[in-house]
């Protein structure tokens, strides 16, 4: 890493990391005081590193990534960014199916997925309006899975692969 960044949201994450082989990771684009706190922070760094060559999203919480999603949808965002490579927590298996259709029902009515209820979709849809279309690869990411970027390698801690229902409950969603 040559320098990071990490711009004034308030509550939530708005990150980029340039290194030293010339790309620029964006690490979330979020706020809860607002999409356009967050906006405000992403412009701070285009200001500073331009454009992002990788996006990470840490998790599907709106204090990181609601800017990202307001910069979609408003025509009056003049940027173009050239995002090559995407990252995302992938949705844990789950092993007890009914489990499953309820949490993902409130996962998605808390969370993301605004437009079509599908986080996952949402996420890459706006990313992709962002690009203005141009192709971009894409990997959902789990506990124990590395990343490498520039020739550093990242370890996944979280999330799991699997929810077993040993888990505590997920506070303040």
């Amino acid at each position: 890493m040559r320098s990071m960044y990490v711009s004034d949201v308030g509550d939530g994450l708005c990150m980029a990391i340039d290194t030293f082989f010339g790309k620029t990771i964006q690490i979330d684009c979020g706020s809860k005081q607002g999409s356009e706190v967050a906006l405000r922070g992403l412009m701070n760094l285009y200001n500073r590193f331009y454009n992002p060559d990788v996006f990470m999203l840490f998790h599907f919480h709106k204090d990181h990534y609601n800017g990202l999603m307001f910069a979609s949808s408003k025509s009056s965002f003049s940027y173009t960014w050239g995002i090559k490579e995407v990252y995302y927590p992938k949705i844990p298996n789950f092993p007890k199916k009914d489990k499953f259709m309820t949490c993902l029902f409130t996962m998605n009515l808390r969370l993301f997925g605004n437009e079509t209820g599908i986080m996952e979709y949402d996420f890459l849809k706006a990313i992709s309006r962002i690009n203005r279309g141009r192709p971009f690869k894409y990997k959902p990411f789990s506990k124990g899975d590395v990343i490498n970027i520039d020739e550093t390698s990242f370890e996944v801690l979280w999330p799991p692969m699997e929810i077993d229902g040993k888990e505590t409950k997920a506070e303040g969603m």
